[in-house]
């Protein structure tokens, strides 16, 4: 048998553990941020490593939702999370390769936002649901230009006006049905 006074202990523990994480992210990213800003005072060259300073940010958030008890509540803080370290990451690699592919690369942009929007909604147990529309959006979006600019396809513009025409046709036909069926 559970004790009254055990659950309300027990509830009372988890408030608080939930108020005292609320530090944990302005927190780990000042300590990060002093040691970023420290380093080059004692000599450090940071050079190509400046998306260190967004790669800081992405991983605290990162790591506030794995150390967090309530993971479908702090699901939310992946979006960030996962924007910056990936960029960071992209950003390392242009810095690497003096920015040699920038003009093609522009798709990995709106890429990691529609990734983060997947991370988001598998690490909410698959509740939000509205997060599937940016994420199918966004990746698409991504992949789609990355291939397009892979393959110098200059004429991708005509990709737009046959899907135009598609919805076009496609709304034509569905509110012609709508007229037929009413008229019966």
């Amino acid at each position: 048998m559970v004790n009254k006074d055990e659950i309300i202990e027990e509830e009372e523990n988890k408030e608080s553990l939930e108020k005292n994480y609320g530090g944990v992210i302005p927190g780990t990213i000042l300590i990060i941020l002093g040691i970023l800003f420290l380093l080059p005072r004692l000599g450090v060259d940071f050079g190509n490593l400046w998306p260190t300073f967004i790669l800081a940010p992405g991983l605290a958030f990162i790591i506030f939702f794995v150390v967090s008890k309530n993971k479908k509540k702090t699901a939310g803080i992946l979006i960030p999370g996962i924007i910056l370290t990936f960029l960071s990451i992209f950003f390392y690699y242009q810095a690497y390769s003096f920015w040699a592919n920038a003009n093609l690369l522009w798709p990995v942009y709106p890429l990691i936002v529609g990734l983060s929007f997947y991370a988001f909604y598998f690490a909410s147990s698959r509740k939000d649901h509205g997060a599937l529309i940016p994420a199918n959006i966004l990746t698409g979006v991504g992949v789609l230009f990355l291939i397009l600019n892979y393959y110098s396809f200059n004429l991708w513009p005509l990709l737009f006006i046959i899907i135009g025409l598609l919805l076009v046709l496609s709304s034509a036909r569905k509110s012609g049905k709508e007229k037929s069926e009413s008229v019966d």
